[in-house]
Order: C-alpha cells, then sequence, then structure tokens
C-alpha cells in the first residue's frame, strides 16, 4: 500500500499511531481511503458505516494489511443508533481522539427541479450525521478527561 519509508514520514506527519480514530461513512470513498490509510499508520480504527457490505469488505482489507480496525455498522441518521455506535467505540477503544465525518448521500436533481422534500432528504443524509457523530464525539473526549481532540 504504502512504501515504508513514505510510511514512516506519514506516521510522523500525521501522528496518528496508537490513537482512536472512529470513521464514518467508512464504507465508500473518502471514508474508506482514511480507514485503509489510518489503519496503514498505525491508528485503532473504527469503521462506521450503513453498507454493512461494503464496510466488511473495507475493514476485512484493512485488517489483511495488518491494520487495527473493527466494524461497527449502523443507520447514520439515527439519534440512539449513533449514540450506542460511539458507547461501542467507548468500549472498544476506552477513548477517541479524532472523529471523521465521510458519510454522503448523493441524490440526482438539478436545483430548479429540486422539490423540499428533495432538500430535506439530503440535508437529513448529509447534514444530521455529521451533527449526530460530532456530538457523540465530543462527549466521549470529554467523559475521558481529554481536552479536545480532532473533528473533521
Amino acid at each position: 500500500m504504502i512504501k515504508s519509508a513514505s510510511s514512516e514520514i506519514l506516521k510522523d506527519l500525521f501522528g496518528v499511531d496508537g490513537q482512536s480514530v472512529a470513521v464514518v461513512g467508512a464504507a465508500t470513498g473518502f471514508g474508506r481511503a482514511a480507514t485503509m490509510l489510518l489503519a496503514s499508520l498505525g491508528a485503532q480504527v473504527v469503521a462506521v458505516a450503513d453498507d454493512a457490505q461494503k464496510l466488511n469488505a473495507v475493514v476485512s482489507a484493512a485488517q489483511e494489511a495488518g491494520g487495527n480496525v473493527c466494524a461497527i455498522h449502523t443507520d447514520v441518521t439515527s439519534e440512539s443508533a449513533v449514540a450506542s455506535a460511539f458507547a461501542k467505540i467507548r468500549e472498544r477503544n476506552g477513548r477517541l481522539d479524532a472523529l471523521i465525518n465521510a458519510h454522503t448521500f448523493l441524490g440526482r436533481a438539478t436545483l430548479p427541479d429540486a422539490s423540499v422534500s428533495h432538500w430535506q432528504q439530503h440535508f437529513d443524509q448529509n447534514a444530521l450525521p455529521v451533527f449526530l457523530a460530532c456530538r457523540e464525539a465530543i462527549k466521549l473526549m470529554l467523559a475521558a478527561g481529554k481536552p479536545g481532540g480532532s473533528l473533521m
């Protein structure tokens, strides 16, 4: 995946070795890439997504490459499901150092043709998961006595 000299430079640059990182939207795209990269750099990655099949494929690939990764399949638009996912992160890693929000929903419509319900669906699928994940991540960071962390 990454040549060893480059890997050492990235490890120094990102400093995630041993860090607890949650990636919401880990099943595809940027979230998949972030999961793979962070795992290769030594982070304890918790991959969270709503597509179980794709999520399991990402986690298997990261684990086969030697990464410390686990999967949490959940509905990222559900307040209780996201809270439960972050409780599992606390159980597994004891803390959270960083959160990467990578979940996206892409529905197709041009603005002149878009309805309010279409806009609401985009908001519920894209903005709500970020809010829910950030809120739970901050609670977890503060509960561990951590004065801060990284939210992306």
